[in-house]
Order: structure tokens, then sequence, then C-alpha cells
């Protein structure tokens, strides 16, 4: 079945927003800049009604909050009590973690390569984070 007109525009939006957020990741913004821009990009190419992005301290603390069609929760970490942010801190989607490897190997063949040339991380910032995040 051929797609509409309202069809085919809808999808050039939804590439041309995941084209910006790559673009917007790769660039050296500060951290609640960025997240506000992705919640946007998500929220309008979602046709969303409400949404909202945080990211967390190493403590686990609501370091930056951005909504959209809510209120802001006060206190702001009051946000991770509720049940489906619960759940989604909670899980890990295997098929998720192995999209992301995918597109890594085809784009840059390896991880070393994204790290190094997509993110601009020298060794000693690869040490910090795996030190940081890895169980070795």
């Amino acid at each position: 079945m051929p797609q509409t007109n309202f069809e085919l525009r809808r999808k050039l939006l939804q590439l041309e927003a995941l084209y910006d957020v790559g673009r917007a990741l790769n660039t050296l913004r500060p951290e609640g800049e960025l997240l506000e821009e992705l919640m946007q990009r998500a929220v309008a190419v979602l046709d969303a009604m409400i949404g909202f992005v945080f990211s967390l301290d190493e403590k686990l603390n609501v370091q930056h909050l951005y909504t959209w069609g809510i209120d802001l929760p006060t206190p702001s970490n009051i946000i991770l009590n509720e049940p489906p942010v619960r759940q989604v801190l909670a899980s890990v989607q295997a098929s998720f973690l192995a999209a992301a490897f995918d597109a890594i190997r085809n784009d840059y063949g390896d991880l070393e390569n994204y790290l190094s040339d997509a993110l601009g991380l020298g060794a000693g910032e690869r040490a910090k984070l795996e030190a940081r995040y890895l169980d070795c």
C-alpha cells in the first residue's frame, strides 16, 4: 500500500530530527542545553503530549531535569519514585545495546575508533571511564 503524502512528510521529519540529534550529540555543549534539545525533539517527533529527561550524578541525584507538558516536580528527585521511571532505570534491553554496537561497527569499525574519532576521547579519558563504569 503506497504511503500518503502526510506519512512521507512525517518520516522525513523523523529522519531530519534523528540527524540533528546525532549532530547535537557530537558537539561540545553544556549538558543541560543538550538534554533540553533532545527532549524537545523527541516530544515533537513522537507527537507526545508530555515528556521529560533528566541526568543523574554519581550519587543518583537528579542533576538536570527538563519537562514538556507537565510541571517540574519539587524536589526534582521525586521523579525517580514514579513507577514508569523506576521500571526504565531498572531495565536494560539487550536489543538496544546490540543495535548500538552494530551501528558503531558499521560506521567506525570498532568501539576504539568510535571513542577516539566520534567522541574525541583519548587514552587517559577512556581509562577514567573504564575505571568508573567497568568491573575490571
